[in-house]
């Protein structure tokens, strides 16, 4: 018996038609498989709401979560940052405390605190999949759009990420919506979406003034293309009203700061975090950006979490852009590079110190790999079926290749099992009373001891002004001190006279010099 499938163009045209008729619904109605990728994501992520933000990075995680609670405690005041570790009223403004503020009120909703940040990262992550989806579809097609979505689901970063108890995705989220707005207005001139994209801007460069300016880059992208389209007089000017369209968000960015400075230098602990004093720290210098070992650590997480071998993707990207891609796709292709570049070299010793500052970057990341494996998948056949096949590949192959990163398997073991709290926070709660003020040595300014402890107080580092604390402050109302380093002269932050009585080998109480 012969198979006439097989063996007639009649046959092989009829046994194609349910995969072409399959990829076409697909490009014309995206929405339901892009949906469906994003709800796994969401399912998947679900146990990780559970745990304890004692992980990577709890320092910034509990100072965001600190300052919800007391939100949640006292009420919410947006020009108020409060973050009882340099003092029971202590200020300490970094970026405008919007998402903090949600938390605030998810939390008194009847959420856990530690609950509600992640779920309200977790909305934001997936706001800005759907935004992500949106803007390279627009760009790049459907295909790539799915690709984009799947990777940026199910890389072991965002895995990481896209549910901790941050900030991050709430600021992307509202930068790709700034930058979907200006580019209506460019390319189409909608006016209502101008303002969106106006609006969402100001919000964005509020909530993480180090994510917005990055993706403001990639409107240099339909600001040529109105150029060409519009012709130079009108492109010009469509332009300008694009770039208008941001200028609200920089200027509350700089009014911020201006704001957040002068709080920071009228305390006694906090001038260390004004953005002067951080400087350096948030940009990093000459000699930084020369060093290759800095630099091979950022592409080394890039490569291991995200994007797999960084260079190959790269590669392919530029010869699929080259052979195949057209100026549009080109343009594009060059502004998420641009986007992803600038993170880590404007920001640079950010980018080199903590590794969740590549949340502000992981959209274009993963976009441009999408578009290396969509993009080679067409170059080494025009079937679809085969296209679709290469393209499943080309997915499997990258988060397989992610995964067997020692990187990866971290991150695995942090999100299957929750971590254990602090010992000292257990001690505090066991040993002190909640109206108790403590003194901490040896911590830096780590909020996660008094966050878990549920307790306020005073951290002193290293090299604090502890003379200007005590001279505006009474040792008397602080009955306790905690040291995450035994072998330090604890004394030495406290008025001269004073005692301490042993409570634990971690725990004293104060006895202060006699009046």
């Amino acid at each position: 018996m012969t198979d006439d499938v097989r063996t007639t163009p009649q046959g092989r045209s009829r046994a194609e038609t349910p995969v072409r008729r399959a990829l076409e619904w697909t490009r014309s109605t995206p929405w339901p498989l892009i949906g469906a990728f994003i709800a796994i994501g969401t399912i998947l992520r679900i146990p990780q709401l559970n745990n304890s933000l004692n992980e990577a990075y709890s320092f910034r995680q509990t100072q965001t979560a600190m300052t919800a609670r007391e939100f949640a405690r006292n009420g919410i005041d947006l020009l108020t940052s409060p973050l009882p570790v340099f003092g029971p009223h202590s200020d300490v403004p970094m970026e405008m405390p919007l998402f903090q503020a949600l938390v605030a009120l998810v939390h008194n909703a009847g959420v856990g605190l530690d609950e509600a940040g992640r779920i309200l990262s977790l909305i934001f992550f997936q706001v800005s999949a759907v935004l992500l989806a949106i803007l390279i579809k627009r760009y790049f097609g459907t295909p790539t759009a799915i690709v984009a979505t799947v990777l940026f689901q199910f890389v072991p970063f965002t895995v990481q990420w896209g549910a901790a108890h941050l900030m991050e995705f709430f600021a992307v989220a509202l930068a790709l919506l700034m930058v979907l707005g200006v580019d209506d207005w460019l390319r189409r001139g909608s006016i209502p979406w101008l303002v969106v994209g106006g609006l969402a801007g100001v919000g964005a460069f509020l909530v993480k003034s180090t994510t917005a300016p990055l993706w403001c880059l990639f409107l240099i992208v339909p600001g040529i293309l109105a150029l060409r389209e519009l012709g130079t007089r009108r492109g010009l000017m469509r332009g300008a009203i694009g770039v208008a369209g941001i200028v609200p968000g920089l200027v509350a960015a700089a009014l911020w700061t201006k704001h957040a400075d002068a709080v920071k230098e009228a305390q006694p602990l906090t001038p260390f975090v004004t953005s002067t004093a951080l400087r350096e720290w948030n940009f990093g210098t000459l000699q930084d950006r020369l060093d290759p070992g800095k630099w091979a650590t950022i592409f080394d997480r890039i490569a291991t979490t995200i994007t797999g071998p960084i260079a190959i993707v790269i590669a392919v990207a530029i010869i699929g852009a080259v052979l195949r891609g057209s100026l549009r796709e080109r343009l594009a292709l060059s502004g998420l590079a641009l986007v992803a570049f600038a993170g880590p070299f404007v920001f640079f010793n950010l980018y080199w110190v903590h590794s969740y500052y590549l949340s502000a970057v992981v959209a274009a990341l993963v976009a441009i790999t999408a578009y290396a494996i969509t993009s080679i998948a067409s170059l080494l056949s025009s079937a679809p079926a085969r296209r679709i096949a290469l393209t499943i590949g080309g997915v499997a192959v990258l988060l397989v290749s992610v995964y067997l990163t020692p990187a990866a398997g971290d991150i695995i073991r942090t999100f299957l099992k929750s971590q254990p709290l602090p010992p000292l926070a257990l001690a505090l709660q066991a040993e002190t009373s909640p109206d108790d003020l403590i003194v901490a040595v040896g911590c830096d300014w780590g909020p996660q001891i008094f966050y878990y402890a549920d307790r306020k107080g005073v951290m002193f580092r290293a090299d604090a002004d502890w003379q200007w604390f005590w001279s505006v402050n009474d040792i008397n109302d602080y009955p306790y001190l905690a040291t995450c380093d035994v072998s330090a002269d604890a004394t030495a932050f406290l008025p001269a006279g004073t005692r301490l009585i042993p409570v634990t080998d971690t725990i004293f109480r104060i006895d202060p010099p006699a009046s």
